[in-house]
């Protein structure tokens, strides 16, 4: 059993990744789940320079796409709503509209690099709120930039204990020290694969235990041999943990976070 949590349909400037790519990927390599967000949620394109996005739909467009995407395909697919902090922000309507598709939708995408607004914002907070009513697990994309660092995802994770947070990327173009050693000082906040060198992830799980990151790829965003370039980090796993800690970092820890049967 392998559950990709952190996988993309649709398109950004950058990038197009067509549904039925993924699920082609996913059957080819035998990923049997994945949790799913849609990439024309993206607000802006680079936040330097303020250019929208290429394919911009509000949240409640984004929110159809996603159900539908996870209708299509039951049981193999699981959403996440992709919000838009900026454009639209949150709204009682929002909520209400998630809670009723709360059978599809499984988390909250957050990307703070592609709404130009780092993560402590007041206007991420009724986001956040919800995602304590609606047991939501938030995925938080991390990196380098102004708008993406770890320590802000710490924050809000101790500001809202009832959450889960995952770092995306545990810090993508780091070391990852900073993130690994902020995801240990919080029971509600984890971590998870994706562009991480395998180095790194095996010295995550050693130190942090396997019940704290999660297997993600970002599939199909680097093309038709997304999964080739994690089969290093599938065999060092393999061979550096025990049966059950490949299992948890394989797909234990999201059937647990995201509520996905197995």
């Amino acid at each position: 059993m392998i559950i990709d949590s952190h996988v993309h349909f649709g398109n950004t400037p950058r990038f197009h990744c067509p549904l039925s790519l993924l699920v082609s990927l996913m059957s080819a390599e035998g990923i049997d789940k994945a949790v799913i967000s849609y990439l024309g949620g993206a607000e802006v394109d680079h936040p330097d320079t303020g250019r929208p996005a290429f394919s911009r739909v509000e949240q409640f467009g984004i929110l159809k796409r996603t159900v539908d995407a996870v209708n299509l395909h039951p049981g193999m697919l699981y959403g996440q709503l992709w919000i838009q902090p900026k454009l639209g922000g949150y709204s009682a309507d929002l909520e209400r509209a998630v809670a009723e598709n709360r059978s599809a939708i499984v988390g909250l995408k957050v990307h703070p690099y592609h709404s130009g607004l780092i993560l402590t914002d007041p206007a991420y907070t009724p986001y956040f709120a919800m995602a304590e009513r609606l047991k939501l697990p938030v995925a938080v994309h991390t990196a380098s930039d102004i708008y993406s660092p770890a320590r802000a995802v710490y924050e809000r994770a101790l500001e809202f204990p009832d959450a889960v947070f995952i770092m995306v990327h545990m810090g993508l173009n780091t070391d990852h020290g900073e993130a690994v050693r902020l995801i240990g000082k919080l029971p509600n906040l984890y971590g998870d694969t994706t562009w991480v060198d395998t180095p790194s992830v095996v010295s995550a799980v050693k130190r942090l235990g396997s019940d704290k990151i999660l297997f993600g790829t970002d599939a199909p965003i680097s093309g038709p041999d997304n999964y080739e370039k994690y089969g290093e980090m599938l065999a060092a796993l393999k061979s550096e943990l025990s049966a059950g800690e490949y299992d948890d970092v394989l797909w234990r820890n999201a059937s647990r976070l995201f509520g996905i049967p197995v």
